[in-house]
């Protein structure tokens, strides 16, 4: 760690711009574990080239920062928390310059920083970051586009604002066009963020809803037990929401072919959280498990009372 640092100290000032892509690499290779770090990396001598770099060391920096594995302990250590506000205040300067995968960077990494988003460079720098996305849409590819949406869904008190309802129907007009390219994780979490969103967006809600259960439908895919608990979840609520319309009258079948096409690794991987959102698929669709995975997701209740749930807006008022 501090060689590495000296060797930064040492680098002409014009290679420095190149630190952003270090910041990446070293916290892969260097900070892999809680185990392998006591204490947070001083950041002081990195945030002195800050003003050198270019979009993506920012994007990168970023990223990197969001994910640091000593975050969620150390949130408020001096030399974190002014490395990534320096960066941020570079947002605007550069906004232009983004492409959709360092918008996606960006905006994933502003996920990361609930606390902070209420700040001022910080929300300036989120609706520039908005505004930029909803003039490249038609660039994010599908895991861009879900992870924003991903991001997004947890703003809900920003989302009614317009800059944020445009970039929202740009990205949700890009689904049925690249729906065929969605893998699995795609899927579940663009399924469950648009569960969050599409009260906003439900003229265009049905359209996106449809190509995405049709990719379930028609494609022999496996998903993991936290994505099938949270696409019979959001199809629910689909369900519920546009029930005098009759728009997804053939969810509930899809919910059942993805429930007993893999109830075994259901029954074997069941967990506190799964069985937490199947459980309320249960209250939305009743009699659509069989015996034995009803009894297995009440076996859970008792621990559910223990916890505070963190449901939608829309799961509430469906409640």
């Amino acid at each position: 760690h501090y060689y590495l640092l000296k060797k930064i100290k040492m680098l002409p000032i014009n290679q420095n711009k190149s630190i952003g892509f270090f910041e990446n690499d070293y916290k892969r290779k260097f900070i892999t574990s809680h185990s392998a770090v006591k204490k947070p990396v001083n950041l002081s001598q990195l945030a002195l080239a800050f003003p050198l770099f270019n979009h993506q060391d920012i994007a990168h920096g970023l990223l990197s920062l969001a994910k640091w594995p000593y975050l969620k302990n150390n949130v408020t250590h001096n030399s974190y928390t002014q490395a990534v506000n320096k960066l941020v205040l570079l947002i605007p300067t550069h906004i232009t310059s983004f492409t959709a995968r360092d918008t996606a960077h960006l905006v994933y990494a502003f996920g990361k920083w609930p606390e902070q988003i209420h700040q001022v460079h910080f929300k300036k720098a989120i609706d520039d970051l908005i505004v930029h996305t909803a003039e490249i849409t038609s660039q994010f590819n599908p895991q861009d586009i879900c992870n924003i949406l991903n991001v997004l869904s947890k703003w809900q008190e920003r989302t009614l604002e317009a800059h944020f309802q445009k970039a929202i129907q740009g990205l949700f007009q890009q689904i049925p066009i690249q729906a065929a390219n969605f893998n699995p994780q795609n899927i579940a979490i663009s399924l469950n963020a648009i569960s969050k969103l599409f009260i906003t967006q439900t003229l265009l809600a049905p359209k996106i809803i449809h190509a995405l259960v049709c990719q379930i439908s028609k494609r022999n895919i496996d998903f993991t037990l936290q994505g099938i608990a949270i696409i019979a979840l959001a199809l629910c609520c689909f369900n519920f929401f546009y029930s005098e319309k009759n728009l997804f009258k053939t969810n509930r079948t899809v919910i059942e072919n993805l429930i007993q096409k893999q109830e075994t690794i259901i029954l074997h991987k069941l967990d506190l959280l799964s069985a937490r959102q199947l459980f309320q698929v249960h209250l939305y669709e009743k009699d659509i498990f069989s015996e034995s995975l009803r009894l297995a997701i009440y076996s859970f209740i008792p621990e559910f009372k223990k916890q505070r749930l963190n449901t939608s807006k829309l799961q509430k008022d469906i409640f």
